[in-house]
């Protein structure tokens, strides 16, 4: 998380959401910004508006942060988490959290149990961008496919240009060789140094072919708010009264 008291912006890095190229891009302008652990580092909208901006009104009073973020097409979301943890660094020893024995098909199966195996809970992106009053808990959402928009309005709040650079992208393939993956590693840094932009249409496979009908429908019942948010955000930045005002009913579902 990135908080800016000069031009009053609050980014929430999304996990799997191109978050250390943003980071890195948005960090000369941030005095406020939140490191170290996940729980820490990927702050939900819920515990920012618990025990952050609490702070911030001391801090700063007076200021409206507005409060940033990014969703991605959520079965690829699924997919960068299980190519994440795919990694090497998660084999040794057959470290809970390590996909590299499934299936990216196992890994859907283990996320849709009821209590999900280490490897599979990874959350969702509803539940980050989720408010305490159960709306939206942010007050503008971009779509990761369309990065291009975020850049231009951090570029006008900031009023300068601003460019965004491809860091620690997931695996394009999971791969059971470790060799293989560090030669796969090392292309991707060297695309990444030589200015390839991080997200993007065509920038991962296809996570929906490697799915069969009934997974992807059990899937999609599951996930069918998210997509509906996601859909919204890719016709342009979405606002959090925009999607409230047609979502009434989620104010009657806070959380705890």
């Amino acid at each position: 998380m990135l908080i800016s008291l000069k031009h009053q912006f609050t980014f929430f890095c999304t996990p799997k959401c191109a978050s250390n190229s943003i980071e890195a891009m948005l960090k000369p302008h941030s005095e406020i910004h939140l490191l170290g652990s996940p729980q820490v580092r990927h702050t939900d909208a819920a515990g920012y508006a618990r025990h952050i901006e609490p702070y911030l009104a001391e801090v700063a009073p007076g200021s409206e942060f507005e409060r940033v973020a990014i969703i991605r097409e959520p079965v690829s979301w699924l997919h960068s988490w299980y190519r994440f943890r795919a990694r090497s660094a998660l084999r040794g020893g057959d470290h809970e959290n390590s996909t590299a024995h499934v299936s990216f098909a196992e890994f859907v199966e283990a996320y849709l149990e009821e209590s999900p195996p280490p490897y599979a809970a990874v959350g969702s992106q509803l539940e980050f961008l989720r408010g305490t009053d159960g709306g939206l808990g942010v007050d503008r959402l971009f779509a990761y496919e369309r990065l291009d928009e975020l850049v231009e309005f951090f570029s006008g709040r900031i009023g300068q240009a601003l460019s965004l650079h491809a860091i620690n992208v997931s695996p394009s393939k999971v791969y059971r060789s470790n060799l293989l993956e560090r030669i796969g590693s090392l292309g991707r840094r060297m695309r990444a140094r030589a200015g390839g932009r991080s997200g993007g249409k065509g920038s991962a496979p296809d996570s929906r072919a490697e799915l069969s009908a009934t997974a992807l429908a059990r899937l999609e019942q599951r996930i069918v708010e998210e997509v509906e948010l996601h859909a919204a955000a890719m016709r342009g930045p979405l606002h959090k009264t925009e999607w409230d005002g047609r979502h009434s009913g989620a104010n009657d579902r806070p959380v705890s």
